[in-house]
Protein backbone atom coordinates (compact mmCIF):
# COMPACT_ATOMS: atom_id res chain seq x y z
CA UNK A 1 0.00 0.00 0.00
CA UNK A 2 1.86 3.58 -0.95
CA UNK A 3 1.68 6.61 0.95
CA UNK A 4 -1.23 7.80 -1.46
CA UNK A 5 -3.05 5.27 -0.81
CA UNK A 6 -2.90 5.60 2.77
CA UNK A 7 -3.67 9.27 2.92
CA UNK A 8 -7.34 7.99 1.58
CA UNK A 9 -10.45 7.27 3.14
CA UNK A 10 -11.34 3.69 3.56
CA UNK A 11 -14.98 4.31 2.27
CA UNK A 12 -16.44 5.19 -0.97
CA UNK A 13 -20.21 6.88 -0.71
CA UNK A 14 -22.39 5.10 -2.69
CA UNK A 15 -26.32 5.60 -2.82
CA UNK A 16 -27.90 2.44 -3.80
CA UNK A 17 -31.86 2.46 -4.22
CA UNK A 18 -33.59 -1.05 -3.51
CA UNK A 19 -35.60 -1.62 -6.76
CA UNK A 20 -39.40 -2.33 -6.54
CA UNK A 21 -39.61 -4.68 -9.79
CA UNK A 22 -38.57 -8.55 -10.20
CA UNK A 23 -38.10 -8.82 -6.37
CA UNK A 24 -39.89 -11.58 -4.51
CA UNK A 25 -40.13 -9.23 -1.71
CA UNK A 26 -42.73 -7.06 -3.35
CA UNK A 27 -44.86 -5.64 -0.44
CA UNK A 28 -42.27 -5.18 1.85
CA UNK A 29 -41.60 -1.36 2.19
CA UNK A 30 -38.51 0.36 0.57
CA UNK A 31 -36.07 1.14 2.94
CA UNK A 32 -33.82 3.73 1.33
CA UNK A 33 -30.23 2.63 3.07
CA UNK A 34 -27.12 4.71 2.26
CA UNK A 35 -24.08 2.25 1.79
CA UNK A 36 -20.49 2.55 1.52
CA UNK A 37 -18.05 0.78 -0.02
CA UNK A 38 -15.61 -0.60 2.29
CA UNK A 39 -12.33 0.43 0.13
CA UNK A 40 -9.36 -1.16 2.35
CA UNK A 41 -10.65 -4.72 3.74
CA UNK A 42 -7.20 -5.57 6.07
CA UNK A 43 -7.68 -2.10 7.80
CA UNK A 44 -11.15 -1.72 8.81
CA UNK A 45 -12.98 -1.52 12.17
CA UNK A 46 -16.29 -2.13 12.90
CA UNK A 47 -17.58 0.84 13.85
CA UNK A 48 -19.97 -0.21 16.45
CA UNK A 49 -18.82 -2.55 19.93
CA UNK A 50 -20.17 -6.22 20.09
CA UNK A 51 -20.66 -6.94 23.16
CA UNK A 52 -19.65 -10.50 24.53
CA UNK A 53 -22.50 -13.02 25.59
CA UNK A 54 -22.09 -14.36 29.38
CA UNK A 55 -24.77 -16.22 30.17
CA UNK A 56 -25.24 -19.49 31.88
CA UNK A 57 -25.36 -22.18 28.98
CA UNK A 58 -26.50 -25.74 29.33
CA UNK A 59 -28.76 -27.82 31.04
CA UNK A 60 -30.96 -26.75 33.74
CA UNK A 61 -31.18 -28.89 36.66
CA UNK A 62 -30.40 -32.08 34.51
CA UNK A 63 -31.59 -35.41 35.34
CA UNK A 64 -28.50 -37.41 37.66
CA UNK A 65 -25.67 -39.05 35.64
CA UNK A 66 -27.01 -42.42 35.98
CA UNK A 67 -30.68 -41.63 35.29
CA UNK A 68 -32.50 -43.74 33.29
CA UNK A 69 -33.55 -42.24 29.64
CA UNK A 70 -37.53 -42.10 30.93
CA UNK A 71 -36.17 -39.43 33.18
CA UNK A 72 -34.99 -37.14 30.02
CA UNK A 73 -38.33 -38.07 28.48
CA UNK A 74 -40.02 -36.02 31.62
CA UNK A 75 -37.86 -33.59 31.80
CA UNK A 76 -39.25 -32.57 28.72
CA UNK A 77 -42.29 -33.28 28.57
CA UNK A 78 -44.04 -32.53 31.97
CA UNK A 79 -44.69 -28.43 32.33
CA UNK A 80 -44.92 -26.67 35.51
CA UNK A 81 -48.23 -26.79 35.69
CA UNK A 82 -51.14 -28.43 33.49
CA UNK A 83 -51.28 -31.86 31.62
CA UNK A 84 -47.95 -33.42 30.48
CA UNK A 85 -47.58 -34.95 27.15
CA UNK A 86 -48.64 -38.38 28.17
CA UNK A 87 -51.60 -37.48 30.27
CA UNK A 88 -53.09 -35.29 27.25
CA UNK A 89 -52.51 -38.40 25.18
CA UNK A 90 -54.73 -40.62 27.62
CA UNK A 91 -57.73 -37.87 28.03
CA UNK A 92 -57.65 -37.04 24.39
CA UNK A 93 -57.87 -40.79 23.17
CA UNK A 94 -60.17 -41.73 25.73
CA UNK A 95 -62.06 -38.98 24.71
CA UNK A 96 -62.33 -39.65 20.72
CA UNK A 97 -62.82 -43.24 21.53
CA UNK A 98 -66.00 -42.54 23.34
CA UNK A 99 -66.95 -40.08 20.73
CA UNK A 100 -66.19 -43.01 18.23
CA UNK A 101 -67.94 -45.42 19.59
CA UNK A 102 -71.17 -43.55 20.87
CA UNK A 103 -72.27 -41.98 17.00
CA UNK A 104 -75.50 -43.69 15.71
CA UNK A 105 -73.69 -44.30 12.15
CA UNK A 106 -70.93 -46.50 14.28
CA UNK A 107 -72.00 -50.19 12.69
CA UNK A 108 -68.68 -52.05 13.51
CA UNK A 109 -68.59 -55.52 12.22
CA UNK A 110 -68.91 -58.90 14.48
CA UNK A 111 -64.96 -58.92 15.01
CA UNK A 112 -63.71 -55.73 14.79
CA UNK A 113 -61.02 -54.38 17.16
CA UNK A 114 -63.28 -51.24 18.26
CA UNK A 115 -65.86 -53.98 19.98
CA UNK A 116 -63.20 -54.83 22.47
CA UNK A 117 -62.09 -50.88 23.78
CA UNK A 118 -61.61 -50.17 27.38
CA UNK A 119 -60.51 -46.33 28.51
CA UNK A 120 -56.56 -46.46 28.61
CA UNK A 121 -54.50 -45.04 31.58
CA UNK A 122 -51.17 -43.30 31.96
CA UNK A 123 -49.25 -46.63 32.28
CA UNK A 124 -50.84 -48.56 29.65
CA UNK A 125 -49.94 -45.23 27.08
CA UNK A 126 -46.67 -44.90 28.56
CA UNK A 127 -46.04 -48.39 27.57
CA UNK A 128 -47.74 -47.84 24.14
CA UNK A 129 -45.19 -44.61 23.41
CA UNK A 130 -41.99 -46.97 24.53
CA UNK A 131 -43.08 -50.00 21.76
CA UNK A 132 -43.65 -46.93 19.17
CA UNK A 133 -40.11 -45.63 19.93
CA UNK A 134 -38.75 -49.08 20.09
CA UNK A 135 -39.95 -49.87 16.16
CA UNK A 136 -37.69 -47.23 15.38
CA UNK A 137 -34.78 -48.85 16.67
CA UNK A 138 -35.77 -52.58 15.06
CA UNK A 139 -37.16 -52.37 11.91
CA UNK A 140 -39.75 -54.21 10.89
CA UNK A 141 -41.91 -54.36 7.60
CA UNK A 142 -45.07 -54.25 8.93
CA UNK A 143 -46.78 -53.77 12.44
CA UNK A 144 -48.03 -57.43 12.23
CA UNK A 145 -44.59 -58.13 11.87
CA UNK A 146 -43.32 -57.31 15.50
CA UNK A 147 -45.71 -59.78 17.40
CA UNK A 148 -45.14 -62.73 15.24
CA UNK A 149 -43.76 -65.73 17.06
CA UNK A 150 -44.15 -68.88 14.63
CA UNK A 151 -41.19 -71.11 13.91
CA UNK A 152 -40.49 -69.99 10.58
CA UNK A 153 -39.80 -66.36 12.09
CA UNK A 154 -37.73 -67.06 15.50
CA UNK A 155 -34.56 -65.46 14.12
CA UNK A 156 -36.56 -62.58 13.92
CA UNK A 157 -38.69 -62.45 16.83
CA UNK A 158 -39.10 -59.70 19.37
CA UNK A 159 -40.84 -61.25 22.02
CA UNK A 160 -40.79 -57.82 24.15
CA UNK A 161 -43.81 -56.17 22.10
CA UNK A 162 -46.41 -59.23 22.97
CA UNK A 163 -45.24 -59.08 27.30
CA UNK A 164 -45.99 -55.57 26.61
CA UNK A 165 -49.26 -55.68 25.26
CA UNK A 166 -51.27 -57.63 22.61
CA UNK A 167 -51.07 -56.73 18.59
CA UNK A 168 -54.82 -55.64 18.87
CA UNK A 169 -54.63 -53.42 21.93
CA UNK A 170 -51.72 -52.14 20.44
CA UNK A 171 -53.41 -50.96 17.19
CA UNK A 172 -56.52 -50.19 18.45
CA UNK A 173 -54.71 -47.34 20.57
CA UNK A 174 -53.11 -46.29 17.23
CA UNK A 175 -56.27 -46.28 16.13
CA UNK A 176 -58.26 -43.62 18.27
CA UNK A 177 -54.81 -41.87 19.46
CA UNK A 178 -55.67 -38.15 19.61
CA UNK A 179 -53.90 -34.75 20.82
CA UNK A 180 -56.61 -32.82 20.93
CA UNK A 181 -60.78 -32.22 21.29
CA UNK A 182 -61.93 -32.65 17.59
CA UNK A 183 -65.27 -31.29 18.95
CA UNK A 184 -63.41 -27.90 19.71
CA UNK A 185 -61.91 -27.49 15.94
CA UNK A 186 -63.14 -24.46 14.52
CA UNK A 187 -63.87 -24.33 10.47
CA UNK A 188 -61.98 -23.74 7.96
CA UNK A 189 -62.45 -20.42 6.70
CA UNK A 190 -62.75 -19.43 10.17
CA UNK A 191 -60.90 -16.09 11.65
CA UNK A 192 -59.66 -18.70 14.55
CA UNK A 193 -59.27 -21.95 11.98
CA UNK A 194 -56.21 -23.63 13.35
CA UNK A 195 -54.76 -26.08 10.68
CA UNK A 196 -52.05 -27.65 13.43
CA UNK A 197 -55.20 -28.19 15.90
CA UNK A 198 -54.92 -31.53 16.34
CA UNK A 199 -51.43 -31.40 17.66
CA UNK A 200 -51.26 -28.37 18.66
CA UNK A 201 -51.34 -28.82 22.53
CA UNK A 202 -48.09 -31.33 21.87
CA UNK A 203 -46.58 -28.46 20.16
CA UNK A 204 -47.36 -26.06 22.96
CA UNK A 205 -46.45 -28.04 25.53
CA UNK A 206 -43.05 -28.69 23.94
CA UNK A 207 -42.14 -24.98 23.06
CA UNK A 208 -42.91 -24.46 27.07
CA UNK A 209 -40.74 -27.08 28.43
CA UNK A 210 -37.89 -27.06 25.88
CA UNK A 211 -36.36 -23.64 26.76
CA UNK A 212 -36.96 -24.15 30.36
CA UNK A 213 -34.77 -27.47 30.59
CA UNK A 214 -31.33 -25.73 28.64
CA UNK A 215 -30.02 -22.39 27.93
CA UNK A 216 -28.98 -21.76 25.03
CA UNK A 217 -25.09 -20.93 24.59
CA UNK A 218 -24.28 -17.88 22.00
CA UNK A 219 -24.43 -19.13 18.41
CA UNK A 220 -27.91 -19.80 17.66
CA UNK A 221 -29.40 -20.66 13.89
CA UNK A 222 -33.08 -20.56 12.45
CA UNK A 223 -33.76 -22.93 9.40
CA UNK A 224 -36.83 -24.90 8.22
CA UNK A 225 -37.05 -28.50 9.09
CA UNK A 226 -39.46 -31.29 7.15
CA UNK A 227 -41.43 -33.97 9.29
CA UNK A 228 -42.12 -36.49 6.85
CA UNK A 229 -46.43 -37.27 6.45
CA UNK A 230 -48.39 -37.52 3.52
CA UNK A 231 -51.93 -37.72 4.90
CA UNK A 232 -54.67 -35.35 4.23
CA UNK A 233 -54.23 -32.29 5.73
CA UNK A 234 -53.95 -28.14 5.17
CA UNK A 235 -50.31 -28.51 6.66
CA UNK A 236 -48.74 -31.00 4.71
CA UNK A 237 -46.17 -28.88 2.19
CA UNK A 238 -44.28 -30.14 -0.78
CA UNK A 239 -40.58 -29.09 -1.03
CA UNK A 240 -38.59 -31.01 -3.62
CA UNK A 241 -35.25 -29.45 -2.43
CA UNK A 242 -35.59 -31.66 0.36
CA UNK A 243 -33.19 -34.92 0.31
CA UNK A 244 -35.08 -36.93 3.26
CA UNK A 245 -38.28 -35.44 2.93
CA UNK A 246 -40.20 -33.78 0.60
CA UNK A 247 -43.81 -34.09 1.85
CA UNK A 248 -44.50 -33.56 5.36
CA UNK A 249 -44.95 -30.51 7.94
CA UNK A 250 -42.97 -27.81 7.59
CA UNK A 251 -41.62 -26.19 10.84
CA UNK A 252 -39.48 -23.38 11.19
CA UNK A 253 -36.86 -24.35 14.50
CA UNK A 254 -34.95 -22.34 16.62
CA UNK A 255 -31.65 -24.25 17.74
CA UNK A 256 -28.26 -24.01 19.27
CA UNK A 257 -25.76 -24.06 16.32
CA UNK A 258 -23.07 -26.41 19.08
CA UNK A 259 -25.30 -29.02 19.89
CA UNK A 260 -28.64 -28.87 17.57
CA UNK A 261 -30.81 -28.31 20.30
CA UNK A 262 -34.01 -27.35 19.48
CA UNK A 263 -35.39 -24.37 21.31
CA UNK A 264 -38.92 -23.37 19.96
CA UNK A 265 -40.94 -24.69 16.79
CA UNK A 266 -43.16 -22.83 14.64
CA UNK A 267 -45.50 -25.07 12.46
CA UNK A 268 -45.80 -23.38 8.64
CA UNK A 269 -49.45 -23.85 7.20
CA UNK A 270 -49.58 -21.12 4.77
CA UNK A 271 -51.37 -17.84 4.85
CA UNK A 272 -54.93 -19.04 6.11
CA UNK A 273 -57.91 -17.21 4.76
CA UNK A 274 -57.72 -13.40 3.87
CA UNK A 275 -54.79 -12.99 6.97
CA UNK A 276 -52.75 -10.21 5.00
CA UNK A 277 -49.54 -10.41 4.56
CA UNK A 278 -46.37 -9.14 7.09
CA UNK A 279 -45.25 -5.96 6.56
CA UNK A 280 -41.67 -6.82 5.97
CA UNK A 281 -42.17 -10.67 4.78
CA UNK A 282 -42.77 -14.21 6.19
CA UNK A 283 -39.51 -14.58 6.98
CA UNK A 284 -38.55 -11.66 9.45
CA UNK A 285 -42.10 -12.67 11.34
CA UNK A 286 -40.63 -16.38 11.78
CA UNK A 287 -37.27 -15.34 13.07
CA UNK A 288 -38.72 -12.25 15.50
CA UNK A 289 -41.22 -14.22 16.85
CA UNK A 290 -38.76 -17.13 17.42
CA UNK A 291 -36.33 -15.03 18.55
CA UNK A 292 -38.88 -12.79 21.37
CA UNK A 293 -37.12 -14.24 24.25
CA UNK A 294 -33.39 -14.29 23.75
CA UNK A 295 -33.82 -10.80 22.53
CA UNK A 296 -30.83 -8.41 24.57
CA UNK A 297 -28.84 -11.10 25.31
CA UNK A 298 -26.29 -10.62 22.50
CA UNK A 299 -27.06 -13.75 20.93
CA UNK A 300 -25.72 -14.42 17.11
CA UNK A 301 -28.02 -15.71 14.82
CA UNK A 302 -27.22 -17.63 11.75
CA UNK A 303 -29.62 -17.55 9.02
CA UNK A 304 -30.00 -18.82 5.16
CA UNK A 305 -31.41 -16.57 3.04
CA UNK A 306 -34.84 -17.32 3.23
CA UNK A 307 -34.59 -15.23 6.36
CA UNK A 308 -32.27 -12.99 5.64
CA UNK A 309 -32.69 -9.54 5.17
CA UNK A 310 -31.42 -5.45 6.29
CA UNK A 311 -34.66 -5.03 7.88
CA UNK A 312 -34.17 -7.85 9.73
CA UNK A 313 -30.58 -7.75 10.78
CA UNK A 314 -31.34 -3.79 11.37
CA UNK A 315 -34.09 -4.85 14.01
CA UNK A 316 -32.03 -7.32 15.54
CA UNK A 317 -28.95 -5.31 15.99
CA UNK A 318 -31.37 -3.25 17.85
CA UNK A 319 -32.15 -5.70 20.35
CA UNK A 320 -28.75 -6.19 20.90
CA UNK A 321 -28.73 -9.66 18.83
CA UNK A 322 -26.28 -9.83 16.29
CA UNK A 323 -26.97 -11.89 12.54
CA UNK A 324 -25.20 -13.89 10.19
CA UNK A 325 -26.79 -14.96 7.18
CA UNK A 326 -26.57 -15.42 2.90
CA UNK A 327 -28.79 -13.02 1.63
CA UNK A 328 -30.51 -12.79 -1.87
CA UNK A 329 -29.59 -9.86 -3.39
CA UNK A 330 -32.79 -9.01 -4.54
CA UNK A 331 -34.07 -8.47 -1.24
CA UNK A 332 -35.57 -5.02 -0.46
CA UNK A 333 -32.62 -2.35 0.91
CA UNK A 334 -29.80 -4.47 -0.12
CA UNK A 335 -27.52 -2.26 -2.70
CA UNK A 336 -29.08 -1.97 -6.50
CA UNK A 337 -25.23 -2.48 -7.77
CA UNK A 338 -25.05 -5.87 -6.56
CA UNK A 339 -28.40 -7.24 -8.42
CA UNK A 340 -25.73 -7.07 -11.53
CA UNK A 341 -22.42 -7.72 -10.25
CA UNK A 342 -20.08 -9.94 -11.79
CA UNK A 343 -16.38 -10.21 -9.78
CA UNK A 344 -13.81 -12.15 -10.61
CA UNK A 345 -11.75 -15.41 -9.17
CA UNK A 346 -9.92 -13.88 -5.64
CA UNK A 347 -12.38 -10.45 -5.85
CA UNK A 348 -14.43 -9.45 -3.35
CA UNK A 349 -16.82 -6.53 -1.97
CA UNK A 350 -17.54 -5.26 0.78
CA UNK A 351 -20.64 -2.52 1.71
CA UNK A 352 -21.32 -1.17 5.00
CA UNK A 353 -24.91 0.75 6.12
CA UNK A 354 -24.93 1.55 9.71
CA UNK A 355 -24.19 -1.32 11.59
CA UNK A 356 -24.86 -3.95 8.72
CA UNK A 357 -21.86 -5.08 6.25
CA UNK A 358 -22.40 -7.08 3.12
CA UNK A 359 -19.73 -9.47 1.79
CA UNK A 360 -19.69 -10.63 -2.24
Amino acid sequence: MDSASENESDFEVVFDESETDDDDDDDVPVVDRLWTNVRYVENFEYPHEINPFSRHMGPVNPPVNDAPPVDYFHKLTVPDEGRNLIEILVEETNRYANQFLSNPQYNPKPFSRTLKWHDTDVEEMSAYLGLYLSMGIVRKPSIEAYWQGSEQSYLFRTPGFAEVMTRDRFQILSKFLHCNNNLTQMPRGDENYDPSHKFRPILDLLNETFPKAYDLARDLTIDESMVGFKGRNDIVQYVPAKKSHQWGAKLFVLAESDTGYNAAMQLYAGRQGGAARSVHGEGYEVVMQLMEPYLYRYHHLVCDNYFTSPALCSSLFDKDTYMTGTVRVYRKGMPKSLKNLKLQRGESLVKQSGPIMALC
